[in-house]
Formats: structure tokens, C-alpha cells, sequence
């Protein structure tokens, strides 16, 4: 049976929510009033920010502030604060020559602890190493993340001269 999906990257929106005017009660405004959030949901919309930076310099490389703040859909202010937060952490450091952000290998790290913990991995790789002798292919385990898949694990052939481009942690969309 196959399925018919429309994909689209969730990263590509980069944490940006629609804002909707309301008179508090759910009703349209047409006045000056923001509906106020509640602080679940300025958590989230933190969060979206936050990940929503990180996920755009890590597609990016390299970004200035501006360049950010017009793709998160943020003001400057807000943009800063939030590269502030994401320096501070140590998962993005400002070129002191150009001043544009750039992620760090922070990531690297963090993905690596957890594909260190994923015993699945030890528990394929002789059937990815079988499978690969019987087909004489590259063979890779993924896993589905929404529309996306995601590379966990590969086993190159050994009889070509080149490699395959595929990376353990980047993603793909799935078609």
C-alpha cells in the first residue's frame, strides 16, 4: 500500500508561530491588543526560538544578526538575546572579525551521546554488514523523524573507490 504525503522540513519555518490578534476572549481584534500567552506557551515559543536559531545556523554555516532575525521573523533585540543565550551555552560563538554567528561542535557532542546510547545500533550492524556482502551496496539505518529521515548508522561497500555523501546525524527528506 502506498501513501500520497505532502512533505515539508519542519526546520524551514526555523521556530517562526503565527500570531493572532484577539480581544482575549478568542475573538478577532481589530484594536492595538495582543492576546497574552500563557507561560506554557511563552515557554514553547522560547523554545522555538532558541531551536529555531540553532536549526538555521546549522543549515546556514554562518549568519549575521540581521540575516537571523529577518528568518526567525523576530526583531533584533530579540534575536540577540536569544544568540546571547545560545553563546553562553556554548553552542554558538560570534566571529570576532566578521561578527556573524556560527554553531559550534557543541552539536557534534550532544548527537553523539545520543547515538551512544542507541543499542540498536550494536545490535544492526552485523545485519548491515550482511546485507551489504550479499548486495555489494552501501546500506544505512535510519530512522524516521516526521518527513524526514535521518542517518543513524552505514555500512560503505568496500570495493569502491569513492564514499557515499551520506553523514551519521544529517537528515533527508523521505520519498
Amino acid at each position: 500500500m502506498f501513501h500520497i504525503v505532502k512533505l515539508r522540513k519542519a526546520s524551514d519555518t526555523y521556530g517562526r508561530s503565527d500570531i493572532k490578534r484577539t480581544d482575549g476572549h478568542g475573538r478577532p481584534n481589530n484594536g492595538n491588543g495582543w492576546k497574552r500567552a500563557g507561560a506554557k506557551c511563552r515557554r514553547r515559543k522560547v523554545a522555538g526560538r532558541v531551536f529555531g536559531a540553532l536549526e538555521y545556523l546549522t543549515d546556514a554555516g554562518t549568519a549575521g544578526l540581521m540575516e537571523i532575525s529577518t528568518a526567525l521573523g523576530l526583531n533584533k533585540s530579540t534575536t540577540r538575546r536569544v544568540l546571547c543565550s545560545l553563546e553562553y551555552m556554548g553552542y554558538v560563538r560570534q566571529n570576532e572579525l566578521t561578527g556573524r554567528y556560527e554553531p559550534t561542535f557543541k552539536i557534534v557532542d550532544l548527537a553523539g551521546r545520543v547515538l551512544q546510547k542507541l543499542d540498536i545500533i550494536e545490535l544492526v550492524r552485523p545485519y548491515l554488514k550482511e546485507l551489504m556482502e550479499q548486495c555489494g551496496e552501501t546500506v544505512h539505518l535510519v530512522k524516521m523523524e516526521g518527513a524526514d529521515v535521518i542517518y543513524v548508522d552505514k555500512v560503505e561497500a568496500y570495493h569502491y573507490n569513492f564514499r557515499m555523501a551520506s553523514r551519521i546525524g544529517s537528515s533527508i527528506p523521505f520519498y
